[in-house]
């Protein structure tokens, strides 16, 4: 299976930090820290640094989270078309939902519609990049946003300022869209991001960050003057985060410790013309920083990280008058902060906090704070009122058990979705937009399991908890719902259950890997399994991989009823990132060089027998995704001239391809391959060795492959497939364009396929290994019986992928005597027998 991302517990992401810093083109940052990363993706950081699993997938691709849902603005891969495409009838419908597709980031009210703006490409069936507008009953676009995404949006000149990510300033006149006069340029620097900004009327200003052309980056603030931008002193050595007018002065707070080299601490004011700290009595901390600014109640509130360790005046939030500073409260909330609005006569601090439940709104009304009145679980951005209601934007999917959504409205005292699903809009819903890491073959459909909360029924909302069930016309849950946050990356059939690698918790309690059992996950506990990236079964065990930084079995555990490290796992290298049977071996790939201390580049392979070994020269480049099928394997990779190899005949041979290729997949006999160099996203391989897109194919990227029935089931994230509305799942029905020829039944296998199963070893005193391949996916059962015919044994009874299989019968000694057994493989209507011989 393709690695999806690496998930770990809040106390081993820093640990884990060095090695994404190894992976990625820029640092991650962290929402308690400041950023090393480029402001980009500092500027809209993940809410997960406390609470949540880091999606270091994307990272690996350079992917910033939502922007996963469309091109980055600075590549330039082949792009879906609009649909239209007669192939794309067989993409079907009924996967979206009439919300945004990812999160809201600012609120503004502007007459008779509330705007908004964020990080969504789709709204419905609508097709709208970063903001709309909302009249209380349904969606519209304002113009054509020439941006990229909106991050903050305020009234100006009878319109409205947009600032996104690119250091672009986009003003809105009531008609069209136009860009403000470009910043100057850093000569010293090279691309250039918005960070921060500040309007008050007519005034306007911006703070900007550039990399350099070392390993950091700087930043400057500018304010408008007519058509130019003019910059308010030198070059702070971290760009303000946070800007405010106040008594006709401007304010900057952040994380920044000098200004040209010299002293200048957290926060300052433009003083006509120099910068000038009044952070004296504020902040201490190397680690103290001033995120945000507002006014309230004719003084400044400064709203951070300050004296987060310490008991003195000043604890996250704080006043400024002019002269001094006084505090905020007696007891305020230890904050995630993002932002600070004032309605009325309140102040509203937004982010995400920890207390008896998770919340995202705490509310000062003047005297002191009042927290909880949410259940926000994850983050809130903005808050607005509108039309007599109030609504909140971020990165929302629930309120308590409740759906929310990534803009909601107050009803009853819970935050609602603004729309609920109709006819022909069941598509899932989590926090960032839905994310479909990995679906799985289950009796009555497919799982899906990823980041996940809710899907869209006509008329109302399923909740679930990380996975849920399709059975071809309805999502249902999957699994309980005791544990309260789950984030899956893999998905394994192993000796009839069915196992998941993820992100678990409840109440205090975190695991890595659970079984399906009883109808609910129940966790396989281990304390150093963290960062899990993949499951496989083979050579009758459940194998895991994960990041060498967690424990000491470098990145490999093996599970036969209890947990063992596979002889030392990675001895050089980072990570593993997918693992497959082939034959009676695992095969583990990612970024390494060596494996048990044998010399292995990427791709190595292991057997009970052998141990670790390597497959010829391996491979150049990481390795993204594995698949075996009809005996040959194949392997993707990351950033290789040629993106997937071919091991046949005891040797690597390249595929004509492109160059990077993130998942694997097979539908009809066919090899499936995920890569942005494919229009649309996806394509299939001809036995010509030629790629065929599927219709007018995705929005975004596809992660996982699932063939059932006659139906391809795609998981990934994307809010478009074949020009419908899909929300991170997608199913592509019949055949393949260009192949029309009848398609392959799941069940019953082939006769000629059973024929080759065997008993290994045989005789045996000991475990016996029942090998044989299916050509489809479907339903095995394998039953032992004695010479008389008694029933001694079911070693397996559920679901296998197709491919080779490896089910593994341990006797009991002090159960099963020596003598003459049978085992009987069952698959559909077909049964074969095997006779074994038990020795003592």
């Amino acid at each position: 299976m393709p690695i999806r991302s690496l998930v770990f517990s809040p106390a081993q992401r820093a640990t884990y930090a060095a090695i994404v810093l190894l992976i990625t083109a820029a640092p991650i940052a962290s929402a308690s820290a400041p950023s090393s990363g480029p402001p980009s993706r500092r500027a809209m950081p993940a809410p997960t640094a406390a609470q949540r699993a880091l999606d270091t997938w994307r990272q690996m691709r350079g992917l910033d989270g939502p922007q996963s849902t469309i091109a980055r603005p600075n590549a330039a891969p082949a792009k879906a078309q609009d649909g239209g495409n007669p192939d794309d009838a067989q993409w079907q419908s009924g996967f979206g939902l009439p919300i945004p597709n990812s999160f809201v980031s600012t609120l503004v009210p502007m007459g008779d519609v509330l705007v908004v703006g964020g990080f969504f490409t789709r709204i419905g069936d609508m097709d709208v990049r970063g903001v709309a507008t909302w009249d209380g009953t349904r969606w519209a676009p304002l113009g054509n946003f020439p941006g990229s995404y909106v991050h903050d949006l305020a009234p100006y000149a009878g319109g409205l300022l947009a600032r996104d990510e690119w250091a672009t300033a986009w003003r809105w006149d009531g008609t069209s869209w136009s860009a403000l006069p470009p910043f100057p340029a850093d000569p010293g620097g090279t691309a250039a991001y918005s960070i921060a900004m500040a309007v008050e009327d007519e005034k306007v200003a911006f703070s900007v960050a550039t990399w350099t052309n070392g390993a950091d980056y700087r930043g400057r603030v500018f304010v408008l003057e007519g058509d130019d931008w003019v910059p308010l002193g030198g070059y702070f050595d971290r760009a303000p985060e946070a800007l405010a007018w106040y008594q006709g002065k401007l304010y900057a707070g952040g994380w920044f410790t000098t200004l040209d080299g010299a002293p200048l601490q957290k926060i300052a004011v433009w003083n006509g013309s120099a910068w000038e700290s009044i952070a004296s009595g504020l902040t201490s901390g190397a680690q103290d920083a001033v995120t945000q600014l507002a006014v309230y109640g004719g003084e400044l509130i400064a709203g951070g990280w300050f004296r987060a360790n310490w008991n003195g005046a000043f604890r996250y939030f704080a006043r400024w008058d002019g002269t001094r500073w006084a505090s905020l409260g007696a007891d305020p909330p230890n904050p995630n902060l993002q932002r600070m609005r004032v309605m009325g006569s309140d102040l509203y601090a937004l982010g995400l906090y920890q207390g008896d439940h998770n919340f995202g709104i705490a509310r000062w009304d003047g005297t002191e704070w009042h927290t909880g009145e949410d259940h926000l679980r994850m983050m809130a951005w903005d808050i607005a009122s509108f039309g007599g209601e109030m609504y909140v934007g971020g990165m929302l999917s629930a309120d308590g058990p409740a759906a929310s959504s990534p803009l909601a409205r107050l009803r009853n005292g819970r935050w609602e979705p603004t729309d609920t699903p109709t006819a022909g809009m069941q598509g899932l819903m989590g926090w960032n937009g839905p994310i479909v890491r990995v679906i799985a073959p289950v009796e009555g459909g497919v799982v899906a399991g990823g980041r996940l909360d809710f899907a869209g029924s006509p008329g109302g909302w399923v909740p679930f908890t990380g996975t849920a069930r399709w059975d071809g016309s309805r999502w249902s849950a999957f699994g309980d719902r005791s544990w309260d946050e789950m984030e899956l990356i893999d998905l394994a059939w192993h000796q009839g259950a069915l196992y998941a690698a993820g992100y678990f918790q409840s109440a205090g309690d975190y695991a890595s890997v659970a079984r399906f059992e009883g109808g609910r996950w129940v966790p396989m506990s281990h304390s150093d399994i963290y960062n899990v990236t993949s499951l496989a079964s083979a050579s009758g065990n459940l194998f895991v991989g994960t990041g060498i930084s967690m424990g000491s079995t470098g990145g490999m555990w093996r599970w036969d009823g209890a947990w063992h490290g596979v002889d030392g796992g990675i001895t050089k290298g980072n990570y593993v990132s997918a693992m497959t049977a082939h034959g009676d071996e695992l095969i583990v790939a990612g970024d390494f060089t060596e494996m048990g201390g044998v010399p292995c580049r990427n791709v190595a392979a292991w057997n009970p027998r052998d141990r670790w070994h390597p497959m010829r020269d391996g491979l150049d480049f990481v390795v993204s995704d594995l698949i075996s099928r009809d005996g040959v394997l194949y392997a993707s990779m990351l950033c290789a001239p040629k993106g997937i190899a071919r091991w046949s005949n005891g040797r690597w041979e390249k595929v004509e391809s492109p160059s990077i290729v993130s998942a694997l997949g097979w539908y009809r006999g066919r090899l499936l391959a995920s890569s942005d160099g494919f229009c649309g996203g996806l394509a299939y391989r001809d036995d010509a060795g030629a790629w065929h897109p599927l219709g007018s194919g995705l929005d975004g990227t596809a992660l996982s492959f699932v063939e059932r029935g006659q139906s391809l089931f795609v998981g990934g994230f994307f809010s478009r497939a074949g020009g419908k509305t899909a929300y991170g799942f997608a199913e592509w029905r019949g055949p393949l364009p260009g192949d029309l020829g009848p398609a392959p039944t799941p069940t019953p296998v082939p006769v000629a396929t059973l024929q080759r199963v065997v008993a290994d070893p045989n005789p045996s005193a000991q475990t016996v290994h029942l090998r044989y391949d299916l050509a489809a996916s479907g339903r095995a059962k394998i039953e032992i019986y004695d010479l008389a015919g008694h029933l001694v044994a079911t070693p397996f009874d559920g679901e296998q992928f197709a491919g080779s299989q490896d089910v593994v019968w341990t006797p009991s000694k002090g159960e099963v005597r020596a003598g003459i057994y049978f085992a009987r493989v069952t698959l559909g209507n077909t049964k074969h027998v095997v006779r074994m011989v038990r020795i003592d």
